[in-house]
């Protein structure tokens, strides 16, 4: 995994699958390599007999949208041994996922860790790129001051 940027004050929180503000923080978050980017299915609707409007054949393929992938997370921790234990401890495990930005705003999905891996060990904490895969539906809320 490479490009990833500083957490820039973002923060990352899970709980219990469907939980609508996760409060259990996961530290050690040194860098963010991808926020959730939401993808488009498609799939072809072009027909062998169609027409343009003055009689002649439209060779242009014609699509429609479809389901919409949620996207992955991907980040790197520092941990210490204990926090690599818990971290393992969640691996394929349903959870309420949620990023809190640095504005206030936050985005909440469910999910699951797809990928964890161990680096290196630097400075007494062992390095790990974590992957999430988000599942359903996001929902975000833009912060609104008091």
């Amino acid at each position: 995994m490479n490009g990833y940027a500083t957490t820039a004050g973002l923060k990352l929180f899970y709980d219990a699958v469907d939980t609508a503000d996760p409060q259990t923080a996961l530290a050690g978050i040194d860098e963010i390599g991808g926020l959730p980017a939401q993808e488009v299915d498609e799939f072809e609707t072009t027909r062998v007999d169609q027409e343009a409007s003055a009689g002649v054949h439209d060779w242009f393929k014609q699509f429609a949208p479809d389901h919409i992938d949620p996207g992955t997370m991907e980040f790197k921790l520092g941990l210490s041994e204990a926090q690599l234990e818990t971290l393992y401890g969640l691996v394929r495990q349903m959870k309420s996922w949620k990023i809190l930005f640095s504005s206030g705003g936050k985005m909440v999905c469910n999910g699951f860790i797809k990928k964890v891996g161990p680096e290196a060990n630097k400075g007494g904490e062992i390095k790990v790129p974590v992957t999430i895969r988000w599942s359903g539906k996001p929902t975000f809320t833009k912060y609104v001051a008091p």
